[in-house]
């Protein structure tokens, strides 16, 4: 009996740590895409920010 539990402790520790590892691995890989993804949007949106800014300033500021 005793050499069945260490049996299934080795194989079910091994099969813990495998499922475990893949589980994390997918979720780093998700929210990097996620944070990726809100990256660009961050910056896209502050260099459209940005460009209106100049437009403005531009109209606003002294014709040649």
């Amino acid at each position: 009996m005793q050499c069945l539990l260490e049996r299934v402790e080795h194989g079910l520790d091994e099969r813990l740590r495998e499922t475990i590892a893949h589980v994390v691995h997918e979720q780093t890989r998700s929210f990097t895409l996620r944070l990726q993804e809100a990256l660009e949007s961050v910056v896209r949106q502050a260099v459209q920010d940005a460009l209106a800014q100049e437009r403005e300033l531009g109209e606003s500021g002294p014709h040649r």
